[in-house]
């Protein structure tokens, strides 16, 4: 089980991978991870040091697994104390941890530090609800949320969905805290936009990023929350501009030799 969690500072997607622990009754046995990068089937992702490197390569090994919502990763390359190396979906268990060890068994390796810390704490958890607060803030964290889904063999993107309004968010890369959003085939601009506005909000855990590329309909542009009501505006412009030239093309071959 793997769910997404929210962003981190540096505006990295944080996950959780929960595993059952039949031995010590139904204890979780529960490991963060952040996605720091992720284009074509292909995720970086950073785990702390603390973790072993048995439970490193579990993970690794179990997120390519058939039922694991990334099996259709084509590799993860892992960011892990002072290694950084590329893991293919066809590597189990006992390949990781022989790579791992291998990398550090080089020399120099135990000379430098390697008790790299990486953040897995969401900007959604930075300030806590309280007693106190209304239903309705807990109720829009709830609405405002999504889940992991999948990567579609079909698809290279990450499907999000809403379990509460059963909304979908595609996210077809992750590069600097910055996502790339693409916009589901028959929605419209105006809804798009609310969506998008959902990475703004406090009680959203998508909360963080800090900022979305969206391109869809020969149109891109890169907003925040401070600009992202102005995709409005600048579709309706490059609709207008797009209307006009297609006029001026059609005048011009009203008027051609060819028309007559």
């Amino acid at each position: 089980m793997i769910h997404f969690e929210g962003v981190a500072a540096d505006g990295g997607l944080v996950f959780e991978a929960s595993v059952l622990l039949p031995k010590i009754g139904s204890n979780w046995m529960k490991t963060a991870f952040k996605a720091i990068a992720y284009a074509n089937r292909v995720m970086e992702i950073a785990i702390d040091y603390t973790e072993s490197v048995s439970r490193v390569a579990e993970l690794i090994s179990r997120m390519f697994s058939r039922k694991s919502n990334f099996a259709n990763l084509d590799s993860v390359i892992l960011n892990y104390r002072n290694i950084r190396l590329q893991v293919k979906n066809t590597s189990g268990r006992k390949d990781i941890i022989c790579m791992l060890m291998k990398a550090m068994a080089i020399l120099g390796y135990k000379d430098g530090n390697n008790d790299v810390s990486v953040d897995t704490q969401i900007y959604q958890k930075r300030i806590p609800l309280r007693n106190s607060d209304s239903l309705n803030m807990r109720y829009e964290i709830y609405a405002n949320s999504f889940q992991l889904d999948k990567i579609f063999k079909w698809d290279k993107s990450l499907w999000f969905r809403n379990p509460c309004t059963r909304d979908r968010m595609l996210i077809t890369s992750l590069k600097d805290g910055i996502v790339t959003v693409e916009c589901l085939a028959g929605g419209t601009i105006s809804g798009f936009v609310a969506e998008l506005k959902k990475f703004f909000i406090p009680y959203s855990n998508f909360y963080g990023v800090k900022a979305i590329e969206v391109e869809f309909n020969q149109f891109s542009i890169r907003v925040d929350d401070q600009n992202v009501d102005k995709i409005l505006q600048l579709y309706q412009r490059s609709c207008d501009m797009s209307s006009g030239l297609l006029e001026k093309e059609m005048q011009e071959y009203y008027n051609s030799p060819e028309y007559v």
